[in-house]
């Protein structure tokens, strides 16, 4: 122990120290802060597909590039929405042959219908004629010696049939 200049006015007393002898070495200067670090960039990966992941390509740290495939996934939703798809334009397609069948028959039944008239018209005007000839030859009470046609049945009408019955 050493003991230092000692003063005989009337302070405090001298202080003990000890001394030690200096070795060698090597001194690390380190400081230790407490904060957060951000990247300058940060990038937040999320598929566009639910899927199962098959394999990852990178690591956590590793450097990557634009376009580069970093994991590779097996789709699972997106294949079966492509699937009920397929199924539903299957269906689609029938309901669309089966409508377009239909329209046919429908066009065909208008056809006909309207021929039906076309005939019905014809015999109508056909069936007026014929009865305003009847009417004209039996006016007054002659007798006329006559072929008549109704529809398709032709008769011949002799003059004594006229003389027996008169047609009104």
């Amino acid at each position: 122990m050493a003991v230092g200049c000692t003063s005989t006015a009337g302070g405090p007393p001298p202080l003990e120290v000890s001394v030690q002898t200096l070795k060698r070495s090597t001194h690390i200067d380190s400081t230790q802060y407490v904060g957060t670090l951000e990247s300058k960039q940060r990038v937040d990966l999320a598929p566009r597909i639910q899927g199962r992941l098959l394999k990852i390509y990178v690591k956590e740290g590793d450097p990557v590039r634009r376009g580069q495939v970093l994991v590779e996934l097996r789709p699972t939703k997106e294949a079966e929405d492509v699937r009920a798809a397929q199924g539903n334009l299957v269906t689609a397609k029938a309901t669309l042959q089966a409508a377009e069948a239909d329209r046919a028959r429908a066009a065909a039944d208008v056809a006909a219908a309207q021929a039906a008239v076309v005939e019905a018209q014809s015999n109508a005007r056909l069936a007026k004629n014929d009865y305003e000839r009847i009417r004209m030859t039996t006016r007054g009470g002659r007798p006329l010696n006559e072929s008549l046609t109704v529809g398709k049945l032709t008769t011949s009408l002799p003059s004594p049939f006229w003389r027996r019955k008169r047609i009104r």
